[in-house]
């Protein structure tokens, strides 16, 4: 027993002793991110829709969707208006990174993402019903993996670099009331680069942008059909292939 203790204080004294030299060399970062993306599913799906006739203007009053509201006659006349498609993105965290210098400020980095977007369509099949038409919606969740190779300056405040990456996308598909999903796998290749305007021994922040090109996910042509029986078909298209971002970082060194 006294010979276990012994060897775990030996191992924390050690340890102890160690800490402060793998604090001062500084070879590791870890960070996290969050920002704006864009390209990604939203042009060339905008696009499509379109094309198809998925880009519809709707009017309407707000007395036809709230019941009752027309006993306030100045409520129920207010107009409203929503123009297909429609798009949006989801927010928080973007990014997890883990970066090691390798030697003379070249760094190896591992990164780990999500983002997630959607984009709307409505296809308007009667003048005399609003409530007549089709709908057509994709939401596309993104899980992306890159591997930089960075250079960065003597500072180490400014750096570039290049890589492959990874995409796993989710795409769930709503037609009307039938949903559906399914996953693509897109190899493709990532560049980065990044200005540390706080680069303090332990702690930074950084603002970073990428540009991903990805191999491009298929959407297959679907049919759907109205209330009223009427057809609408969107001929399909390729997705994602560029993704870009710009991000604030907040990381530490150790």
């Amino acid at each position: 027993m006294k010979k276990n203790n012994s060897t775990l204080l030996s191992s924390f004294i050690f340890f102890c002793f160690c800490l402060p030299t793998s604090l001062f060399a500084q070879k590791n970062y870890i960070s996290i991110e969050g920002g704006r993306f864009y390209g990604g599913v939203e042009s060339k799906l905008n696009s499509a829709m379109s094309s198809a006739g998925f880009g519809d203007r709707i009017s309407y009053r707000l007395g036809d969707i709230i019941p009752f509201i027309d006993i306030f006659p100045d409520l129920g006349s207010i107009s409203l208006n929503d123009q297909y498609p429609k798009n949006s993105h989801n927010k928080g965290i973007s990014w997890i990174r883990y970066g090691r210098e390798l030697k003379n400020g070249k760094f190896i980095e591992l990164s780990y993402g999500k983002m997630k977007s959607s984009v709307e369509g409505f296809d308007v099949t009667s003048t005399d019903n609003i409530s007549d038409g089709n709908r057509l919606k994709y939401t596309f969740g993104i899980s992306a993996l890159t591997a930089h190779y960075i250079f960065s300056n003597k500072v180490r405040s400014l750096a570039i670099g290049i890589g492959p990456a990874l995409a796993f996308d989710a795409i769930t598909r709503e037609a009307n009331t039938i949903a559906d999903k399914k996953n693509a796998l897109q190899p493709g290749i990532s560049s980065t680069a990044s200005w540390r305007f706080i680069n303090g021994k332990v702690f930074f922040m950084a603002l970073r942008g990428d540009a991903m090109l990805f191999a491009p996910a298929s959407i297959e042509a679907v049919t759907l059909t109205s209330p009223n029986q009427v057809k609408s078909t969107f001929n399909g298209t390729k997705v994602n292939s560029l993704i870009g971002d710009i991000t604030v970082s907040v990381g530490f060194k150790f």
